[in-house]
């Protein structure tokens, strides 16, 4: 299990700690839709009093990573799979954006945090799929920083936290993990080359789920959900 100093080597606030690594839990799967957030478990696990857990969750709620319930306290939600495709839909036009932006606006060292992401990112990634789900997200957040829209950049990576746990679902598609790192190379070229419309295309498709794959995605978002329930 995480260790809370891992996530706090920054010097944080041991509520923001205790934030990042529930949020991480939750992106990977560790914390699946339905899960309980017990206060006094979670003060238990990370050896902290209930006022930093409580406060973490009140983050996690304001972002909607969790839901807080009267009388019932926290849960990671369960979304339907009309709400997880307007989400994906949103993130495709914010991903858009930020890369029209990040391709005319790019930095020596946004230079660098891309190619750095995109050389960890999915397939290309030599720590295996869990590093390589972890690259692909940097890779997306150094785009969301290169727009240099601190409010487009706070909304397109708020998002993203909240739909990874289906991104990871998304990868079990054979079609999506077979081209995800191909896109990654066309979208890096388009930016560094500071071409804003293609890298605007590449992105938008890239986080679109599309064709064949819509359904393919939405039968594993049923299944996921009902094995959810049956538990």
């Amino acid at each position: 299990m995480r260790m809370i100093k891992d996530e706090a080597g920054d010097g944080a606030p041991l509520s923001e700690a205790i934030r990042r690594t529930l949020e991480s839990d939750i992106a990977s799967g560790a914390l699946p839709p339905g899960t309980h957030l017990e206060e006094s478990a979670l003060a238990e696990r990370f050896g902290a009093s209930r006022t930093p857990v409580r406060e973490a969750l009140r983050q996690l709620a304001s972002a909607r990573v969790v839901e807080l319930r009267p009388r019932r306290g926290a849960i990671v939600p369960q979304l339907d799979v009309l709400v997880v495709l307007e989400m994906v839909e949103a993130m495709a036009e914010l991903e858009a954006c930020c890369a029209r932006l990040a391709a005319r606006r790019l930095t020596e060292q946004d230079r660098r945090a891309i190619e750095e992401a995109f050389a960890c990112s999915g397939a290309a990634c030599p720590g295996g799929p869990d590093d390589g789900h972890h690259g692909d997200e940097q890779f997306h957040l150094s785009i969301h920083k290169a727009s240099h829209n601190r409010v487009l950049e706070e909304q397109a990576s708020a998002l993203l936290r909240r739909l990874q746990p289906y991104r990871r679902l998304q990868s079990h598609l054979s079609r999506h993990v077979e081209l995800a790192q191909a896109e990654h190379e066309a979208l890096r070229d388009a930016l560094l080359s500071g071409d804003g419309d293609r890298a605007a295309a590449l992105a938008r498709d890239h986080a679109q789920v599309q064709g064949q794959d819509l359904g393919d995605f939405m039968v594993l978002l049923r299944s996921r959900a009902a094995s959810e329930q049956a538990v």
